[in-house]
């Protein structure tokens, strides 16, 4: 786990300008066949590794329902430890700053309850 800890930091650290990438022009960033590019691709990848290891809990407390950004697995947020929203910010803005997903995507108007279940923060049972 700390080795994917530190393999998403450095691919945080590599993105952190803000400039975009090159061939990047602030449009659609779609591969050559239409599909999503491989730095979407890489970048989801990272947003649900980062909430993957970010889930773990001792009370309800430590859990919050943090926004992502459309177009991921995750579009409307997910269940996450309050000490991971900033991190799970910064992911979601660049994956949004590539255009990577829609703009917009139907979320529910309430945050579901939130809850440490048995060490994992999600729904409240």
């Amino acid at each position: 786990m700390r080795g994917r800890l530190i393999a998403i930091l450095i691919l945080v650290a590599s993105c952190g300008g803000t400039s975009l990438p090159s061939g990047v022009d602030g449009g659609s960033d779609a591969g050559s066949d239409g599909g999503p590019s491989s730095s979407c691709n890489d970048r989801a990848s990272a947003i649900q590794q980062w909430i993957d290891s970010n889930q773990g809990c001792q009370h309800d407390s430590d859990c919050t329902y943090s926004p992502t950004a459309c177009g991921l697995s995750t579009a409307c947020g997910a269940f996450i430890a309050v000490s991971a929203t900033t991190m799970l910010k910064l992911l979601s803005d660049q994956y949004r700053a590539l255009a990577c997903g829609p703009i917009n995507c139907a979320c529910p108007a309430l945050y579901p309850a939130i809850a440490c279940n048995s060490g994992v923060c999600g729904n409240q049972h």
